[in-house]
């Protein structure tokens, strides 16, 4: 059954043994949705000049017990997450969500773009969605290594040899300076 709001169901209730009577009546029920939190993951990388996005998320079943024991008290855990076989489909970000330079920024689920599979009916849950946070940092060290020159005075100038590496200790760039 979906959710509904004080749906009047019939009821029999019969006595086999024939030692009472049977009993008819109309019960009030009421089928509440169950919450679901899903978050978009954190990523962060050394500043390298191309945008960083992260696509990935997860449930926070945690999060949504706690949301379902606001809402309904004393239910918590039986009012969390989805149904067996029940799920999204596609869970994208939004187009903001990239960090380029130095800094961070939010990871944003994009709710309207959010599709459930064929065995979710939305109307049946309330979706609570949590930003994570992409930050670029300043770029990896890097290295620089002069080898050392000896001459006489010879009124020239005199050149040193550098090599520039990053932190993994790959070259960028070599020269000589005269």
């Amino acid at each position: 059954t979906n959710v509904c709001d004080k749906t009047k169901v019939g009821f029999e209730i019969t006595d086999k043994s024939g030692e009472f009577t049977t009993v008819t009546n109309l019960a009030t029920v009421t089928i509440l949705p169950r919450v679901v939190v899903e978050q978009a993951e954190d990523a962060s990388k050394p500043h390298d000049g191309t945008p960083l996005t992260q696509s990935a998320h997860s449930n926070v079943l945690s999060r949504a017990i706690a949301e379902a024991e606001q809402m309904y008290p004393g239910q918590g855990a039986s009012a969390a997450g989805f149904v067996d076989g029940e799920g999204f489909a596609n869970v994208p970000m939004t187009v903001d969500s990239q960090q380029i330079e130095v800094g961070s920024h939010a990871n944003t689920i994009d709710k309207d773009a959010v599709t459930v599979n064929e065995k979710t009916d939305k109307n049946n849950y309330v979706f609570i969605y949590l930003p994570g946070v992409l930050t670029v940092t300043p770029p990896l060290p890097m290295g620089i290594e002069a080898f050392p020159t000896e001459k006489f005075y010879d009124a020239e100038a005199t050149n040193v040899t550098y090599v520039v590496t990053n932190a993994q200790g790959g070259v960028i760039s070599d020269a000589a300076i005269f």
